[in-house]
């Protein structure tokens, strides 16, 4: 799904957090 932007965050997170961590967080989520 996004195994590339792991330490970065994804693009639909991108505009929702800028974290990183949130979108890390959010990658176990769909997996």
């Amino acid at each position: 799904m996004g195994n590339s932007e792991e330490g970065k965050p994804s693009k639909s997170d991108k505009s929702s957090s800028p974290a990183p961590q949130v979108s890390w967080e959010n990658i176990h989520s769909f997996m």
